[in-house]
């Protein structure tokens, strides 16, 4: 006689995969924003809704990349162990820290200190999109490989924490 499934008996591989590729789009989607605002500060000048427009953009993406990193991030935690466990828990204070740098840009280049210096605005936003892509690569080079193998894996004997209603994991 067949039983009927729990939320315990999830697999994990979809769910991982779904993970994986949801990241990638995150990722790409970002990258588009930066590049899109790369192209504004190659300019001599702006059109200041163009650039408004970009920078809440870029921001929005930026926020739901970071969002949805995390509850992967988080998610990952409860099974890992070893490397993987140190190199998440980096990856964490690393985003952090990328959190704070972006917050002390936005800070200092209102709309207002913008126009005054155009030029100014055009390097300082070069030097973050710079830092962000390259914690992007490391955030890439984290949870990638991890999903990518859990992605591959066998059920987990205890998948619990999948049922936990405070880590959403799809948007």
């Amino acid at each position: 006689m067949a039983t009927a499934r729990t939320s315990f008996e999830v697999e994990p591989a979809p769910l991982f995969a779904s993970m994986l590729e949801d990241l990638h789009q995150a990722h790409r989607r970002l990258f588009g924003e930066m590049a899109n605002m790369d192209a504004l500060t190659q300019q001599p000048n702006v059109e200041w809704p163009s650039l408004c427009a970009a920078r809440w953009r870029i921001s929005e993406a930026s926020l739901a990349r970071r969002s949805l990193a995390a509850r992967i991030t988080d998610h990952l935690l409860l099974r890992a162990d070893g490397a993987d466990a140190a190199a998440l828990k980096s990856l964490q204070a690393a985003d952090q820290s990328m959190l704070r740098t972006s917050a002390r840009h936005v800070s200092a280049w209102p709309i207002g200190a913008i126009q005054g210096d155009w030029r100014g605005y055009c390097r300082a936003s070069r030097e973050l999109r710079a830092q962000m892509e390259e914690f992007l690569r490391t955030e890439q080079r984290v949870l990638l490989p991890i999903l990518q193998r859990a992605s591959a894996s066998r059920p987990l004997r205890d998948v619990r924490a999948l049922a936990d209603p405070r880590i959403a994991l799809r948007r």
